[in-house]
């Protein structure tokens, strides 16, 4: 029993590690903010026990919980501050939030998005109605006649995402025949994505789960070789992945 639970504590301690990763990588991609400008990228929320409130005239947010062991995140905003987000995802997850949190976000300027696990938008609170960025709702607007631009993004998103995979696959699972075949799936994936011609979603989104199921099959044969510290984040594709792809195309 002692046995299990150790081994079970060690995998979350992993994917701990794997988690503060990424959030660094992605902490280093973000672009330098001009003089006076917000806040532009949005403050994304998850897990459970995510908590909203008005204390003292300012927002205090606490992240929820996603993997053990973990340190709960605060954030705290004061009116007209410039490192307050225009933007608020939930991303499904559990919480509480008031009323004057509501209130608060509609003076600043802040709109409040719940997003299912699937990808499709479950609600939406903010001033104006709605929490879509400007710049892309006037894209969509303008390419809503031009499937092909519409469907170049996709796909442009979609290999992306593969590019990405390999280099999991390269510096994070050991060598094997698994991993031999997820590089090969996803580079093949990769130049069908950049040289193909496209008529709707469903032949991208082909692609890729055949390269998807490649990735994972690897991870899950790393896995069964007892080298589950190799693993990286199996998160390539799925629902979530198309829901934002549809939803940016809708």
């Amino acid at each position: 029993m002692y046995q299990d639970v150790k081994q079970f504590v060690g995998d979350d301690i992993e994917w701990a590690e794997r988690s503060a990763h990424w959030i660094e990588e992605a902490a280093n991609q973000r672009r330098p903010r001009r003089l006076r400008q917000r806040n532009p990228t949005p403050l994304i929320l998850c897990g459970h026990g995510v908590s909203l409130r008005i204390e003292h005239g300012a927002l205090i947010i606490r992240d929820g919980f996603t993997h053990y062991p973990q340190q709960q995140t605060k954030y705290r905003y004061y009116p007209g501050d410039l490192e307050t987000p225009t933007r608020i995802l939930l991303l499904d997850g559990s919480g509480t939030l008031s009323f004057d949190v509501l209130s608060w976000l509609a003076e600043q300027g802040v709109a409040l998005a719940r997003v299912k696990w699937t990808g499709e938008v479950a609600t939406v609170a903010s001033g104006t109605g709605y929490a879509a960025d400007r710049d892309k709702l006037r894209w969509q607007n303008e390419t809503r006649a031009d499937n092909t631009k519409r469907l170049g993004f996709a796909a442009d998103l979609i290999r992306q995402k593969v590019t990405a995979s390999i280099r999991t696959l390269e510096n994070h699972i050991p060598a094997s025949r698994a991993q031999a075949v997820a590089i090969e799936k996803a580079k093949a994936g990769m130049e069908k994505l950049t040289t193909g011609v496209f008529h709707d979603l469903n032949a991208i989104f082909a692609i890729e789960g055949e390269c998807a199921s490649a990735y994972f099959a690897a991870g899950m044969d790393c896995r069964s070789r007892g080298r589950e510290q190799h693993v990286g984040p199996c998160r390539m594709a799925g629902k979530r992945t198309q829901g934002v792809a549809r939803s940016r195309l809708a």
